[in-house]
């Protein structure tokens, strides 16, 4: 009994140490990003916060989502390789190529230069809908092409500090236990699926599941089939989330992490319609996405300041527009939220 405890704490040491490692990786590869924007006049620094409290804020939160994700580990809920580090040298390599990238991208939003493509994108991109059609966060080709694709999520890391696959996994945690009570083989559709890093931790935690993840990008699908080649229960499939007429099946499940954020009230009103149309009796709708104005007071400061330094066209909408009072309009029941840090979750029942 001695030694199952001693190995214990020891993994929960390691577990505590991977955290935080990243956490102190990604802040400092943020760094050399924040002189860049500096050096391009385009920081604008946060109003109506001290930087000393929030810090004194974000480790105190930190703290406790550490060992909310530990006990979730334990608990086999989702497993410690998702943590992991991954290769140093595919590390550093895509790091490089963001540090590139940051340049181009300071540039662009110093000229306020948000509808602005590469060759690399191979698509027509007339094609999409015009709200779309742009450089979100000035990104290089937004979301419309491979190099995006592979730059997106470490980039994303860096901005929030490491912390976004945390929040991700905790937020997610309710939704694995509910599949891994199922008994049965469960249907689940997964809107705006983007690289796949929310669609990879259902796959790694749960057996019962066949996974339909779309999205409107193209680059995006392609490289989300590469990165899960070995998994034979998940169908990627380029498809806009706001009319799936197309899809015959009924899902069990509809979920979807940091859409909503991204798109113009009337799109956010057309997704839950669709999710609405698509699920089971007895099916399970289930959000992740930015907190919104007043769920957190003390954090309002942060979401209104976050479009300053990025080009986020909808999100200031969207922190106005409750989620719930969309989710409302339908006839949803057992609606539970949760709140991990500057994200939340929203589970319902159809």
């Amino acid at each position: 009994m001695e030694n199952i405890m001693i190995t214990q704490k020891t993994n929960e040491f390691l577990l505590r140490a991977l955290n935080t490692s990243r956490f102190a990786l990604y802040t400092f590869e943020g760094f050399p990003i924040h002189i860049v924007r500096n050096v391009f006049g385009i920081h604008k620094k946060p109003k109506n916060t001290s930087l000393s409290e929030f810090i004194r804020i974000l480790i105190l939160e930190l703290k406790h989502m550490l060992e909310e994700d530990i006990k979730n580990i334990n608990e086999n809920i989702y497993f410690k390789d998702l943590i992991y580090p991954e290769n140093p040298i595919t590390h550093a390599k895509r790091y490089f190529n963001i540090l590139i990238d940051s340049l181009n991208s300071s540039m662009r939003a110093k000229n306020n230069e948000y509808q602005k493509f590469s060759k690399n994108v191979k698509d027509d991109i007339n094609s999409y809908p015009k709200y779309y059609r742009r450089n979100f966060h000035f990104q290089t080709d937004g979301y419309l092409s491979k190099k995006s694709a592979e730059l997106y999520a470490h980039q994303t890391e860096i901005l929030f500090k490491g912390t976004l696959g945390l929040s991700r996994r905790l937020l997610l945690a309710p939704l694995l236990k509910h599949i891994q009570n199922q008994k049965k083989q469960l249907k689940i559709l997964e809107i705006g699926c983007g690289s796949g890093e929310s669609t990879q931790i259902l796959l790694n935690s749960c057996k019962n599941v066949s996974i339909t993840a779309i999205d409107l990008s193209k680059a995006y699908i392609e490289y989300g089939k590469e990165k899960m080649m070995k998994y034979s229960n998940v169908d990627f499939i380029k498809m806009d989330g706001t009319n799936l007429s197309a899809l015959q099946n009924k899902y069990d499940i509809v979920f979807s992490v940091y859409l909503f954020h991204e798109l113009p009230e009337k799109e956010r009103f057309k997704i839950i319609e669709s999710c609405y149309n698509v699920l089971n009796p007895k099916g399970i709708m289930f959000h992740i996405d930015s907190i919104q104005m007043d769920d957190v007071p003390k954090y309002n400061w942060a979401i209104q300041n976050f479009p300053l330094n990025f080009h986020e066209p909808f999100y200031m909408n969207y922190i106005k527009n409750p989620l719930l009072n969309i989710i409302k309009n339908y006839d949803f029941k057992d609606l539970e939220t949760q709140i991990r840090f500057l994200s939340k979750s929203i589970l319902c029942h159809n």
